[in-house]
């Protein structure tokens, strides 16, 4: 079969023209729903993104207020358990210083006695520093003597012996001195 085209060359060019411009009308129109696809995509993920933003933002308020109540209880927890040490610590040494006392005035002669008497407690022992009076030189050496004999006393540290009078009407000189050591007490099995 031959086929024979009648028209003229104007008219089929002008005919192709306007299919390919047709084609390409179509074409831009297809790029252009792409991008415009692509865009829309784009602002819902970001919609979608500042939705999780504003979810994850009021849990972490919600968070940070339950954050907040448990550093407060875990203060308060803090706090009572300092004071449970405080008092487990009492419990431990209540009888210490009754029990030191009795044993002190078991070993100090009677010509001594004490000015002054700084103690600081540890697990079980008192350090003591002690400010003594003693009537005379005899009276040092016998309270010394006494504190070393002790099993309860320990570090026994003395110092010099300085004179003073005592003021009373007989002007007596006394014997002024300072002893520090550690007291522990001596459980009975």
């Amino acid at each position: 079969m031959i086929r024979i085209n009648l028209l003229p060359k104007e008219i089929a060019q002008k005919a192709a023209a306007k299919k390919r411009g047709i084609l390409i009308a179509w074409i831009v129109l297809l790029v252009v729903a792409i991008f415009i696809g692509i865009y829309l995509l784009r602002v819902a993920k970001l919609t979608a993104v500042n939705g999780d933003i504003k979810e994850v933002q009021s849990e972490l308020n919600k968070l940070e207020s339950t954050v907040k109540k448990v550093n407060d209880i875990q203060k308060r927890k803090d706090r009572l358990n300092r004071k449970i040490t405080v008092i487990k610590n009492l419990m431990k040494s209540r009888l210490l210083y009754p029990i030191f006392f009795e044993e002190m005035a078991m070993v100090m002669p009677s010509s001594v006695w004490l000015t002054s008497l700084n103690t600081s407690t540890g697990e079980g022992k008192l350090t003591l520093s002690m400010g003594v009076n003693a009537a005379d030189n005899y009276a040092v050496a016998d309270f010394i003597n006494a504190l070393e004999i002790s099993d309860n006393f320990t570090d026994i540290k003395f110092s010099g012996i300085s004179t003073s009078s005592s003021g009373g009407e007989d002007g007596k000189k006394i014997k002024v001195f300072n002893i520090n050591c550690t007291y522990i007490e001596k459980k009975d099995n």
